[in-house]
């Protein structure tokens, strides 16, 4: 490819043009023949990697800011009007994996950043599959025509539109590879009359970012002072029945030992004048039972913590899993993950261990304490004021103790994060050649987390220097009573006081060390416990009589006066919308960037529900608020936007997860959607028992889309939703899917949301969207007048 030429990677599904780009950025093995690359290299992948930060810095990612160069490539990528619709302009945060903004937006930032950069290079994995017609031609004539010209582009593309602008264009073959070819002046003139069609909005009505999310990211909540009583008495309840016999066993296990104690004063002193083997019988059966009662206190504590870390995880599980879609925008993955990891790893590892030892110390003070005071009562005239003390600079140490272990807890959560987000964006990272910078970031992040974490060691060094004072100064005192009354104290006596004062000035400061260092680990288990009462979406379960087994059985689906918005605070994404669709009708939804599409399929499945929500939703005249939310989406289908959902495990538990279907019924699926004539599906070990890596990156975005298809048709609801389910695959095989899914969902609704207008055009009615409110709603025929 000559310096300063467009290049053109076409192909059908597979046939590697992701592979191909992947090549030259050398993110794959060459295995042979030679590869040369000369100059930097900026990449836009197919799907779009947005850090959470700003859209600014999202666009300039470590380049030198040049406002005016910074300007250019904001009008060409067609952001103006989307940056001045933001409350901060370019300065607002756009959320995690850029939940702030749509499919179609997130693909133009990423083109953006590739825009900006001064690379010689620029690699584009089918920018424009996420775009409506007429964005996509204003890119083709700002950017690829503009901007870009003069810079060598290497474009991986299904769209036609974008092939006018290459100066020489490369078809992709499984079994043929690679050859050069010229475009097709026929059918770009054809997208191009379609572009112009009535059906699409004004060129010069850009779309407006998908603000309705708000500000996104919340900063993470701390509590404050010592942890709540509450608290403990939640993870007490938790554990369940054993916890109450922790306590007894304790008791007991402490008596036990204090009877061998007594036992062996009373043979040192030959108290009751028995045979030597008599004393030595009893003490062999309390050690004995001594042991015993041990055993049986390690295995209730044991079962005790093992049922409160279980409960405590399912529990949690159970409410983030039903949480509200607006959770997982507000609380960036690494959170999440810092909870399910470090705080999880602490309440199973660490807190079993140091509640024990707390436990045993208190037990052996108590016990030390009611042994000296049999023995020498007036010994315990000295021990309120050690204790006093103690207690003093125990209380002085928990609020800052516990204040520390939450700042170290909350500092990690940003570091999860960063190497999440790290890890998704590896490729682009290295494209653009800023592992130092991600690398420093991390150690910045790293380091703030040790600035807590070193503060807590240090406190922690403070307590124990002065328990170890006062340990000085019992023992001293003990000493002197000692010779002070050596005339009075038998040997066997004087035995006992020195060990049991050496042993209570320990346990003392076992006790008040570990019941410190519980309470601060007990942090985690408040982390845990706040995710275990989050708010969570309506009920599961429909009321008994509401729903028939065959719901829906017709497929009508009626929107009345329906307004949505994702907060309360925010403005309305849905705006009063009222339209009706007859049962098997197959409906294509079009409109600009952010215009309402995924809304009304975010609506269907009741995936946003607050007070700023009103109207009804009616599906087979039942209104769907009466419906739970399970019965609702395991009887509905969708096909995501763009980021198709794929599972590790078989591909056999990906198509069918509940086992619903035989080994033929799912091989007939892939066969219709045309997934088993892929090269991938051929080299595919193992068949359906061949296992698909995490998020399917085993397979191209394009494979992944046709398993989702399969997936759907499995599932044969009587209703589908496919929200940009093709965008990914070529103009043929879409155009093949289209004529299966006509085929195979003929007695069903579908419903489809798309920017390519060949996709629904042959659908029995188009919603055209704009701005939230239906712009038009009719037959293609009519719109295209």
């Amino acid at each position: 490819i000559q310096r300063g030429n467009l290049a053109g990677l076409i192909g059908k599904v597979g046939s590697g043009k992701s592979s191909l780009l992947y090549g030259i950025l050398e993110e794959l093995k060459l295995t042979q023949g030679s590869l040369f690359v000369e100059g930097n290299i900026a990449y836009s992948p197919q799907q779009p990697w947005i850090l959470n930060d700003t859209m600014r810095n999202n666009i300039v990612f470590g380049s030198i800011f040049d406002n005016k160069r910074y300007d250019n490539v904001v009008a060409a990528c067609a952001l103006n009007h989307d940056i001045s619709m933001l409350p901060n302009g370019s300065d607002t945060e756009i959320g995690e994996r850029g939940v702030n903004l749509s499919g179609g937006q997130k693909a133009r930032v990423s083109l953006a950043r590739a825009c900006y950069s001064t690379a010689p290079i620029i690699l584009l994995d089918d920018p424009l599959s996420a775009v409506d017609a007429s964005t996509a031609k204003y890119i083709v004539d700002y950017v690829l025509n503009g901007i870009l010209k003069g810079r060598t582009v290497i474009m991986a593309t299904h769209s036609i539109i974008s092939l006018q602008a290459c100066d020489e264009i490369y078809l992709l073959d499984t079994n043929n590879g690679i050859k050069r070819i010229l475009s097709s002046s026929k059918d770009i003139k054809r997208e191009m009359e379609l572009v112009s069609a009535k059906t699409e909005l004004n060129a010069s009505q850009y779309s407006k970012l998908d603000n309705s999310k708000g500000g996104i990211v919340k900063q993470e909540t701390m509590e404050s002072g010592n942890i709540k009583l509450s608290h403990y008495l939640e993870y007490l309840h938790i554990a369940g029945w054993s916890t109450f016999l922790i306590i007894p066993i304790f008791i007991l296990g402490q008596g036990a030992l204090l009877m061998v104690d007594y036992w062996i004063r009373v043979w040192t002193d030959n108290k009751y004048n028995l045979e030597k083997y008599t004393y030595l019988i009893l003490f062999t059966c309390l050690g004995i039972f001594a042991i015993i009662i041990s055993l049986l206190k390690c295995i209730i504590f044991n079962q005790a913590y093992l049922t409160s870390s279980r409960n405590m995880h399912n529990l949690m599980v159970e409410k983030v899993f039903r949480s509200p879609l607006l959770f997982f925008d507000q609380n960036p993955i690494g959170r999440l993950l810092n909870r399910y990891s470090k705080d999880q790893a602490i309440a199973d590892e660490t807190l079993p261990s140091v509640i024990k030892r707390a436990l045993e110390g208190i037990y052996d003070s108590i016990g030390g304490l009611v042994l000296i005071g049999i023995l020498i009562p007036w010994f315990l005239l000295t021990i309120p004021l050690a204790l006093a003390i103690l207690i003093f600079v125990r209380q002085q140490y928990i609020s800052t103790g516990s204040a520390l272990k939450r700042l170290d807890a909350i500092s990690q959560s940003p570091i999860f994060t960063h190497f999440t987000e790290t890890l998704q964006g590896a490729v682009s990272i290295r494209a653009y050649n800023y592992q130092k910078r991600f690398h420093d970031q991390l150690v910045k992040l790293v380091d703030n987390n040790h600035k807590a974490y070193i503060l807590y060691v240090h406190a922690s060094r403070w307590l124990s220097t002065r328990l170890d004072f006062v340990t000085t100064i019992s023992i001293t005192v003990a000493a002197f009573f000692i010779v002070f009354l050596r005339n009075y104290i038998s040997p066997g006596l004087t035995g006992v006081i020195l060990v049991q004062t050496l042993k209570l000035t320990d346990v003392l400061q076992i006790a008040i060390k570990w019941t410190v260092e519980a309470e601060s680990v007990f942090v985690s288990v408040e982390r845990i416990l706040e995710y275990c009462h989050l708010s969570t979406e309506a009920t599961n379960k429909s009321e008994p009589r509401i729903l028939s087994s065959n719901w829906p059985a017709a497929g009508s689906i009626e929107f009345i006066n329906y307004t949505l918005a994702y907060r309360e605070d925010l403005l309305a994404v849905l705006n009063n919308i009222s339209f009706k669709i007859f049962p098997l009708e197959k409906i294509g939804i079009v409109g600009r960037t952010g215009a309402g599409k995924s809304s009304l399929a975010a609506a269907m499945f009741r995936m946003v529900e607050n007070m700023a929500c009103s109207g009804t939703i009616l599906v087979d005249d039942i209104d769907i608020k009466t419906i739970g939310l399970d019965d609702l989406r395991q009887r509905l289908s969708i096909i995501p936007q763009q980021d198709p959902v794929l599972f590790s495990g078989t591909l056999r538990f990906n198509m069918d997860p509940f086992g619903k279907n035989d080994d033929r019924e799912i091989h007939e699926a892939l066969t219709r959607v045309h997934f088993s004539s892929t090269q991938s599906y051929k080299n595919f070990d193992n068949g359906l028992d061949g296992q698909i890596t995490s998020s399917g990156t085993n397979f191209s975005v394009g494979e992944r889309q046709l398993l989702c298809l399969a997936r759907s048709l499995l599932r044969k609801s009587k209703i589908l939703i496919m929200d940009e389910a093709t965008a990914a695959v070529d103009n043929d095989t879409d155009q093949i899917i289209q004529a299966t899914i006509r085929a195979s969902f003929q007695d069903c609704t579908v419903l489809t949301v798309a920017h390519r207008i060949q996709t629904i055009i042959d659908n029995d009615r188009v919603l055209v969207m704009e701005a939230g409110r239906i712009a038009e709603f009719d037959t293609p025929k009519n719109l295209l007048k």
